[in-house]
């Protein structure tokens, strides 16, 4: 008998509040919540011209420049301004077809906001630009070769 004057309020009380929980969740607005934008990310690849034994040590400096993009909600984690992103070419360098040497690298970038955006690689023999449209959700790559140009 002792045993079930304290069982009967414990179930009471987990039934209290199990059920709060539930109404609780049902009463939350759906469209109130903070929708996200699916994250979008852009993988540049750089291949750079090298001598025979060694890659150029510094690293290639590759600026995301927005043009036209989809306006980013307060407090979102996509990033909607100018960057630069350091992509280090480590490693050996490889003959080229064309019997150059080249090194290459590739890093992807933090998600961003969809539209157009500017990529600039600096390489040692100048700046080569491509403009890229980038779709809310999926991954894109840039390739960029120098003397080259965008892929």
């Amino acid at each position: 008998m002792h045993r079930q004057i304290w069982t009967g309020p414990k179930c009471a009380t987990f039934a209290g509040v199990a059920t709060f929980l539930l109404v609780s969740l049902a009463a939350c607005d759906s469209g109130s919540a903070r929708k996200e934008v699916p994250a979008s990310n852009i993988l540049v690849s750089v291949t750079a011209a090298a001598t025979e034994s060694a890659c150029p040590e510094d690293p290639i400096k590759v600026r995301f420049e927005p043009v036209k993009i989809a306006e980013v909600p307060v407090g979102s984690l996509l990033e909607s301004r100018e960057f630069i992103e350091d992509v280090a070419l480590d490693g050996k360098p490889k003959q080229a077809a064309d019997g150059s040497w080249v090194c290459s690298a590739s890093k992807r970038t933090r998600p961003v906001s969809p539209g157009t955006w500017k990529v600039t690689v600096g390489f040692d023999s100048g700046n080569l630009d491509c403009d890229r449209e980038i779709a809310e959700g999926s991954p894109h790559t840039v390739e960029v070769v120098e003397g080259q140009g965008c892929k």
